[in-house]
């Protein structure tokens, strides 16, 4: 029997995909923020730009997806195996990914984390704003400067 967890699984991935496809990336970036890293710190969090970038990119705009969340040619194709993976389990009702080894996800969940981390970090230190897009508008460096020339 499939676990209630997949099922769950399988249909918030489909309900995001489906999202992506439905609003562009300028409906979703006009609509408000459901970030609580960004709504607690007012800073961009690590993933900042990946819905809009998936949205860009299932649109066709490769250049802007890119702009808005670099990892997106990284995250995309995961989502993509995570989604036929959990349709062959629900449909064929066998686990597509039994095999590869725990530690191989292992290690490439936490090359993940850390690649998130590095682009975070280096968007989060930039003050360059790339063709308006408004990615790197919020950066501490950017922040310091605007709390150091208003006091």
């Amino acid at each position: 029997m499939i676990g209630l967890k997949k099922l769950v699984g399988l249909g918030a991935l489909s309900t995001a995909l489906a999202l992506c496809l439905i609003f562009t990336a300028d409906q979703m970036a006009s609509g408000p923020t459901f970030c609580l890293f960004k709504l607690t710190t007012g800073l961009n969090c690590p993933g900042c730009g990946m819905t809009r970038a998936l949205s860009a990119l299932l649109h066709g705009d490769i250049e802007r997806a890119v702009i808005l969340h670099p990892l997106v040619v990284v995250v995309f194709p995961i989502l993509v195996a995570l989604w036929i993976s959990l349709v062959v389990e629900v449909v064929g009702r066998r686990p597509l990914l039994s095999g590869v080894p725990a530690s191989v996800l292992n290690r490439f969940s936490t090359a993940l984390v850390a690649l998130f981390i590095a682009v975070w970090v280096f968007r989060t230190v930039n003050t360059l704003s790339l063709n308006g897009l408004g990615c790197f508008d919020h950066s501490i460096i950017h922040r310091l400067a605007q709390i150091v020339t208003s006091g």
